[in-house]
């Protein structure tokens, strides 16, 4: 058996979200391998994102394979008998579009696919958590990629390949590797269809899970609110710190969730896995490889918390979680947040200066700054010298045109914030 420590180790895939067309471009942007995305007329478990139109597939695979990137169409909700058509149609323009793959669970969809030869990868709805399933998957429809149960572990992995023997080397192996977790197994909720008729299986969940809860005494007046955890509400997977781990395991492909996150969230953590992946494939084997990891690690910890997070689990893979991997807070627990400052009103190439027009509260030099749009992405600057009028000034106030140098193209329309400490942050001056 080849010593792992001497050996080179298989960089798998790394798949970042796409909820609207400026996530898309900065994942792009941020060195991810895939994409997955969902369409606004339904079939995908995030309908909360902005999504897109049917007719946006033919330009977002063509933005995609551009960058040599590949496009993955996720249509992996239930489907009723009354949809059937309507999913017809819509594989019929997957498939002229040219995607790459369709993450599907319904045999309905799986079918559909099929038969317009579109590579199936089994969305984790399904909760494949043994070899038989994928065999029989394998053998019976030919699916090759598998996104497997949350409720796996490191040593599940391992068995799951050791048992496939030599099948594993048709098999793809994808987990989650970073973003929320539900509370339910593979996300397979009825609390939110319960309470608001809003069915997370359809991807319609309203999140009550995160919410704050109160026992109530059956037969008596007593009632109890509960302590310093969301006893509903998990912590994010974060799987940084056992990347190697997991990839040793057999895993292939990486996945980011966040399709209802922002574009500078999508950004920020594509950026870290891929420059983590890259520095992985670089050290590792050498001498003092794990020493060199730690710092890394480290150093993608401090970027990871400046986004949006409700604290940092291991998920299942290291062992069942326990109460430490329960959220603190309804809410983000960022280091960081951003305010509104204003939008691009002009963009001049030649010095690579954006016009912002001001609007909530004084830009300063020296501040952080993040600018979104549909094209541009997320692009994060400190500003070094502010122009208002021609004239080189400390600080730009509110109602005026501030001129900034960025490090690439923003556009027009584009939004500016500032990014804030938390415990720093302002509040906007609205006048």
């Amino acid at each position: 058996m080849p010593n792992i420590e001497n050996s080179r180790i298989r960089i798998p895939e790394l798949l970042a979200p796409a909820g609207d067309l400026a996530s898309l471009h900065a994942a792009i942007d941020a060195g991810c391998n895939a994409v997955y995305f969902g369409i606004r007329s339904g079939f995908n478990m995030r309908v909360g994102a902005r999504n897109f139109a049917v007719s946006d597939l033919p330009r977002l695979t063509r933005l995609c394979h551009q960058a040599q990137v590949k496009a993955y169409l996720a249509v992996n909700t239930l489907v009723y008998e009354s949809e059937l058509n309507k999913l017809e149609r819509l594989m019929g323009k997957a498939a002229e579009a040219g995607v790459d793959a369709v993450i599907a669970w319904d045999h309905a969809v799986i079918q559909a696919a099929s038969q317009r030869k579109i590579p199936i990868h089994l969305s984790t709805q399904a909760s494949t958590a043994n070899s038989a399933t994928i065999r029989f998957y394998y053998e019976t429809l030919g699916i090759r990629r598998f996104v497997i149960a949350r409720e796996c572990s490191l040593t599940h992995i391992r068995r799951i390949c050791k048992n496939l023997g030599d099948l594993a080397s048709q098999i793809e192996l994808e987990c989650f590797a970073h973003g929320a977790l539900c509370v339910s197994l593979s996300g397979r909720c009825y609390l939110s269809h319960h309470a608001y008729n809003a069915s997370g299986n359809r991807g319609a969940c309203l999140q009550p899970c995160r919410r704050r809860f109160r026992i109530v005494e059956i037969d008596g007046d007593s009632e109890f609110e509960m302590g310093e955890h969301h006893i509903l509400s998990p912590k994010d997977l974060c799987t940084l710190p056992f990347l190697d781990q997991l990839i040793r395991a057999g895993i292939r492909s990486l996945k980011i969730e966040g399709r209802n996150r922002s574009a500078d969230y999508v950004h920020t953590v594509t950026a870290v896995y891929r420059r983590t992946l890259d520095q992985l494939q670089e050290i590792y084997g050498r001498k003092n490889w794990r020493e060199q990891f730690s710092t890394l690690i480290k150093e993608g910890l401090e970027q990871l918390d400046r986004k949006y997070h409700r604290g940092f689990s291991n998920g299942f893979y290291l062992g069942l979680p326990n109460v430490e991997d329960w959220s603190e807070n309804e809410g983000n627990l960022s280091s960081e947040v951003k305010v509104f400052l204003g939008e691009v009103v002009n963009y001049f190439a030649r010095p690579s200066v954006a016009a912002i027009r001001i609007r909530t509260q004084p830009l300063q030099r020296h501040a952080k700054v993040l600018i979104i749009g549909p094209t541009t992405g997320a692009c994060e600057l400190t500003v070094e010298r502010i122009e208002v009028d021609n004239k080189v000034i400390a600080e730009a106030p509110p109602g005026t045109v501030a001129g900034i140098k960025t490090p690439r193209r923003v556009r027009r329309g584009d939004k500016a914030y500032l990014l804030l400490p938390r415990n720093q942050k302002k509040r906007p001056n609205l006048k």
